[in-house]
């Protein structure tokens, strides 16, 4: 060892002591994170060639499949890792040994064994290497290629530092772990709370709702529905919806792509691609798409599982072969916003797919044994009928047929309600006639204002530009007719044939073009006229803040400016009656005396503590839609504007119209006699 004093000035080699020091913090502090390897090492692996002041350097992982991985590198040559060249095969059996066990070591340049293409350093820099070990398994490796021109005791503080790092990074793989083991824990945990929620009950119905609801929850979906056979293939469960409409075109256009795929008999992704898929299952994706605007689907046929024929008695053993794997319904996956998690999602459809199989299976062989719901009832029934119950029991039986037979038996006032509208009989939209801004409006809310009483007046810039243009066209074109009519009347001109006519043809064309002109200028005029808006109605202006709302502001023709009402005139109720009600109201007229009008009875919002009263004088022949309301059928009312104190256009009011009489159960039920005419019977 040389003795001879170090020509390294001590502050120098102190300042690169603290700085390696506080790299080695660094990667500390990062080893505590629970981040992906690539991100793990892209932070870790420079700091670490930075600290050796290195060339280059790499960090190899196993993957899935236990081979080793390059996971990040800084100026590694192609040929160390080309599996088919000299130096990749040597470069890459040394990495293969230290994954397989082999110490930390340092191997000089161009070092190996002699024998063709075992492990070894193929490159001409100090090869320094150390294994990343956890619980005595390596699980993962780091290289870094220095300078070879280092001292002995250099390269061996190399080869201690970086299995110091190697340690720092054993902390990180442990970290990890503990990540994943918490991550597998909690999912099974979730898998073993849907398992138990699907098999809790055998109704198949609510089998089907409680797949869709808690499969969303364990997927972390959007959305999960439950297609099943009901004739045809139909979608029976909706996650996070009680009640769906079966007939409306989305839940139609999914029943449609369920059935394409379950023909093939194959689980379909999608994920926005469509290539190579049959024209009958490209286009009900495509539908089914443009109306739900989904990102990914996943549709997995749920077939029987083959163990639930096992106890199955049949004669015909081909039969019994055919059965298993029978297709009982579809698991519908839906991912509307975001579709990057597509690893995840795709395990978090297979895991449910299963348990929805078994739970679906043994639901619809329970509910397919004779009488199930007579059994059932039966059975909780029982307690009822022993001796010392049975004097109440038919006591409560009397008790409900007597209920019955009233709500069958007892006549009672039949009204069918709807939501009303408080609006006068004289009442006009004032609309825009010209395009321009609004530079006045002389009126505001509550005015009164007169027929044909200027409301508003427009600035129209470019209809004055061609009015000036057009009165400077004509006034020239006037000064050209009067100069020519001037030549007409001179003896000299009139005395050449030729001159007189040319004079003459111009002369009329001077008056065609004047004529045109004037034509062009009193249209403007007119035109210009319809810049001011006036009133088409005396009354009164309803329209809020109609002068902040206005001024300054470009309007456009047919656009409404303002509303005047006549409140001296007859008010009317507006109801806005919904199409399946309207039934009643038309039955009622057809079994009425021509001389008689439907009686309404109403309360306004704003007062009702009082019931007020009015007649029925027209009916809308015009179903329209409504958002509240879906489709509704409008019915004019007519009622004693002295019965309402206030009278406000647009006030609310709820409004019954009286059908006359009906048995008292169905004045009470008959919405839902209706829907189950509808949506069951139907």
């Amino acid at each position: 060892m040389s003795t001879e004093p170090s020509s390294v000035n001590p502050e120098t080699l102190e300042s690169t002591k603290k700085q390696i020091r506080g790299l080695i913090q660094e990667i500390a502090q990062l080893s505590k994170r629970d981040v992906p390897p690539e991100q793990y090492f892209k932070d870790v692996l420079p700091k670490v060639v930075s600290a050796l002041a290195a060339v280059g350097g790499a960090a190899w992982i196993y993957d899935d499949q236990r081979r080793p991985q390059l996971i990040y590198q800084i100026n590694l040559s192609r040929g160390l890792v080309d599996p088919n060249g000299e130096e990749g095969v040597r470069h890459l059996r040394l990495i293969d040994s230290m994954f397989k066990g082999a110490e930390a070591q340092l191997l000089a340049p161009q070092s190996g064994g002699a024998e063709e293409g075992s492990a070894g350093n193929p490159t001409n820099q100090l090869l320094v290497i150390a294994p990343i070990q956890v619980e005595n398994k390596v699980e993962g490796v780091i290289e870094i290629f220095q300078r070879p021109n280092s001292a002995p005791n250099s390269q061996r503080g190399y080869l201690r530092f970086l299995e110091q790092m190697c340690g720092l990074a054993t902390d990180w793989f442990k970290t990890r772990k503990l990540a994943d083991f918490n991550d597998r824990q909690s999912l099974w945990s979730k898998i073993e709370q849907f398992s138990r929620a699907v098999h809790e009950n055998l109704d198949l119905r609510q089998t089907a709702y409680t797949i869709a609801n808690e499969g969303r929850r364990l997927i972390g979906c959007d959305r999960v529905s439950v297609v099943l056979r009901r004739g045809s293939w139909k979608v029976e469960a909706v996650s996070g919806q009680d009640v769906f409409d079966a007939r409306s075109s989305q839940v139609q256009l999914l029943g449609k792509l369920a059935s394409r795929v379950i023909e093939t008999g194959e689980p379909f992704w999608f994920n926005g691609h469509t290539e190579d898929l049959s024209p009958q299952l490209e286009t009900a994706v495509h539908n089914y798409v443009d109306e739900s605007h989904t990102k990914t689907i996943a549709v997995i046929p749920l077939r029987r599982p083959e163990h639930a024929t096992d106890n199955l008695k049949r004669e015909d053993e081909e039969l019994e072969r055919q059965f298993q794997g029978e297709i009982l319904g579809a698991l519908v996956v839906e991912q509307i916003e975001d579709s990057s998690q597509q690893e995840e999602f795709s395990k978090g459809v297979e895991l449910i797919s299963e348990h929805s199989s078994r739970a679906l299976a043994n639901a619809i062989d329970y509910n397919s044994i004779p009488l199930t719901p007579v059994w059932r009832l039966l059975g909780r029934s029982k307690v009822l009928v022993t001796a010392r119950n049975l004097p109440k029991t038919v006591l409560v039986i009397a008790a409900v047929a007597a209920v019955i037979a009233a709500l069958f038996l007892i006549p009672a006032p039949f009204k069918v309600s709807g939501a009303a509208t408080l609006t006068p009989v004289v009442q006009r939209d004032v609309f825009v006639n010209v395009e321009g801004e609004v530079i006045e409006v002389p009126v505001d809310h509550g005015d009164h204002v007169a027929q044909g009483q200027l409301v508003a007046r427009l600035r129209n810039t470019e209809l004055e530009r061609q009015y000036k243009q057009l009165i400077g066209d004509r006034e020239k074109t006037a000064s050209t007719l009067q100069a020519l009519e001037f030549r007409k009347r001179r003896p000299e001109t009139m005395r050449n044939a030729a001159d007189a006519t040319q004079l003459t043809i111009d002369l009329g064309q001077a008056r065609q073009k004047y004529d045109n002109l004037n034509d062009q200028v009193l249209l403007l005029e007119e035109k210009m006229k319809r810049l001011e808006v006036l009133s088409p109605i005396e009354g009164e202006v309803v329209t809020w803040d109609v002068r902040d709302n206005l001024m300054q502001r470009p309007v456009q023709p047919g656009q409404v400016m303002m509303t005047v009402i006549d409140p001296k005139q007859e008010w009317i109720l507006e109801i806005r009656m919904p199409e399946k009600r309207i039934q009643h109201i038309q039955y009622a007229l057809e079994h009425q005396p021509d001389s008689e009008q439907l009686e309404v009875t109403y309360i306004m919002a704003s007062d009702p503590g009082r019931q007020l009263t009015g007649h029925v004088t027209e009916i809308q022949r015009l179903a329209q839609p409504d958002q509240a309301e879906g489709q509704i059928v409008k019915l004019k009312v007519a009622i004693d504007k002295q019965d309402i104190q206030h009278l406000r256009a647009g006030a609310t009011a709820t409004a019954k119209v009286h059908c006359g009489t009906a048995p008292l159960g169905y004045t009470w039920f008959h919405e839902l006699f209706e829907f189950v005419e509808s949506r069951v019977l139907f």
